[in-house]
């Protein structure tokens, strides 16, 4: 299974919707939580600005949208704040005065692994740390236990020196920031607690479960391969079962808008270069990733012949137990009035596929309908979504799930394809 993750300011702003991790000791809170009157009705009303007809489709004159960023900075920032207080006094609620702790709330009504990346303020007197043999890089020693005693692994990405972190209100402090990787066993409709313990040894980890090489990568569930061209081969070891060319970016002209593909006279369709750049920028106890770095060439506009190149940076990580890899891509695009689409050969022999709408899962046939050719408004490729497309046969299948952004795709020719007009 491939997860992309595709952000839009829209869902962020619902302040009701998300769940955040903190990792500060708590001071004694209220056994109410209260909150200003009015606060979230004023999120929810900048938010709801948003939504008339010619605003959430793009299709109206710039200053519309230009507004439509204020609306939603205020929608997300006094939300990331209800957020935070929120999730502040849920978790010193439930195990209060507790220190030297990383506190985690589960919004889910089921236990399960989290795989989480998050920044953890340490302070610069903390009371054991090591440097590997040269001596050049002193890092904090310590490790996590759960409320049942294990031991949770983590993995370091990146640790930022000397950084003013606020604790509240005029209350500052000077700490490093490290950027940490764990995956977490959270309980359901809950907190989950893992206390920091100081180890005056090293602390490291081995692989474990997790194995990797210059270009590939596994956790024992799944292989990961990456290609010159810059596509992904997963290895299911539990089937058997092959997926190659994963995750190939296609471009080609839009006549049309936010609700169909009109397809210009003479079209040309451009695919990512047959070469990429990558690298591997994490490998450890808990996942390994890659960066992909590609790029377009494609006319300025509809009716440009001066080219230009758009940039595709892709993410992928494979974590630890899970059978899934984890997709975020960065599109830099200087272009206008085209479509970009990105494929997944699925190598299903399967008549339907399975599409996500609000509040349930539809099924549709593959394809497209072929006597609607004739039609004022033909049956499109790409159909509208919220994010979710499988497709599975008696062999296996692949499903594709994109946390937010993206809201067309469909499955032609045993592809899964994703559309995002530009």
């Amino acid at each position: 299974m491939c997860r992309n993750r595709w952000r839009t300011a829209g869902k962020a702003a619902c302040p009701r919707s998300r769940a955040e991790l903190k990792a500060q000791p708590p001071p004694a809170e209220p056994a109410v939580y209260t909150q200003r009157e009015g606060t979230p009705d004023a999120s929810w009303k900048y938010l709801l600005q948003n939504q008339p007809h010619d605003s959430i489709c793009g299709c109206s004159v710039d200053q519309v949208h230009i507004d439509m960023r204020y609306r939603y900075d205020q929608a997300m920032e006094i939300g990331a704040e209800l957020l935070s207080r929120s999730m502040d006094w849920l978790l010193k609620k439930e195990e209060p005065g507790k220190k030297n702790r990383l506190s985690f709330y589960n919004p889910f009504p089921y236990d399960w692994e989290a795989p989480i990346r998050l920044e953890v303020p340490m302070s610069q007197t903390f009371p054991a740390s090591f440097a590997e043999p040269a001596g050049y890089e002193q890092r904090c020693s310590f490790r996590l236990f759960d409320g049942q005693n294990r031991e949770i692994p983590y993995q370091i990405h990146q640790i930022r020196r000397n950084v003013v972190h606020r604790l509240k209100a005029q209350q500052n402090d000077l700490v490093d920031m490290y950027d940490l990787s764990l995956t977490v066993p959270l309980t359901a409709l809950g907190g989950t607690y893992l206390r920091m313990e100081p180890d005056e040894h090293p602390v490291r980890f081995d692989g474990q479960t997790m194995a990797w090489g210059a270009d590939w990568c596994a956790n024992g569930l799944l292989r990961l391969q990456i290609a010159v061209d810059g596509t992904i081969t997963l290895l299911d070891h539990r089937t058997g079962q092959v997926y190659s060319g994963l995750n190939r970016f296609v471009d080609d002209g839009e006549d049309g808008n936010g609700w169909f593909h009109d397809e210009p006279i003479g079209n040309e369709l451009r695919l990512t270069d047959t070469t990429c750049r990558f690298r591997r920028t994490a490998a450890g106890p808990v996942c390994v990733a890659f960066v992909i770095e590609q790029s377009l060439s494609l006319p300025k506009g509809r009716r440009d012949s001066e080219l230009t190149t758009i940039k595709l940076t892709t993410t992928i990580t494979l974590w630890r137990n899970k059978c899934y890899a984890d997709v975020r891509v960065k599109v830099e695009n200087p272009a206008s009035d085209h479509r970009l689409r990105v494929l997944f050969p699925t190598g299903s022999q399967a008549d339907t596929y399975t599409a996500s709408q609000t509040y349930f899962m539809t099924e549709r046939p593959v394809g497209r309908r072929t006597d609607s050719l004739c039609w004022d408004e033909p049956d499109p490729e790409e159909k509208d979504t919220t994010g979710i497309l499988s497709i599975r046969d008696g062999h296996g299948g692949l499903a594709f799930i994109a946390s937010e952004g993206i809201h067309e795709g469909g499955v032609q020719l045993h592809f899964i394809s994703m559309r995002e007009l530009m």
